[in-house]
């Protein structure tokens, strides 16, 4: 599950910038986090199950919305940017982990798992 995997990201990044570390690795998070986030909680709606388009669009989705935020903040002339960038991965992150509770109990545990698709 991507959107898992992308909480975990989220989870991990938000601790490390917590507790004030600082170097390559905080900042490789904080990218890929950027880079994935606000696009996952978006796209992951769309039901694809193509990898390749999933990411292409959850990164050119993502990078859009921090844009038309960022511009926002700059008409309104208020540039806080970690707060935006809190709110939105609050936002983004309560979006996937109700997808998760979604899926999950959707699962019939007597089934056998689907493959159909890698992305739900």
């Amino acid at each position: 599950m991507f959107n898992l995997a992308v909480l975990a990201l989220v989870v991990a990044t938000a601790y490390l910038v917590a507790l004030d570390v600082t170097g390559p690795l905080r900042s490789m998070l904080v990218i890929a986090s950027v880079f994935l986030l606000p696009g996952t909680a978006i796209v992951s709606r769309l039901g694809l199950d193509d990898g390749h388009t999933f990411l292409a669009l959850t990164l050119v989705t993502s990078i859009a919305t921090i844009v038309v935020a960022a511009t926002l903040m700059v008409w309104a002339d208020w540039w806080h940017p970690f707060v935006l960038g809190s709110a939105l991965a609050v936002v983004c992150s309560v979006v996937l982990l109700a997808d998760v509770v979604r899926i999950t109990r959707s699962l019939d545990p007597a089934e056998p798992a689907s493959t159909t698709s890698a992305w739900d």
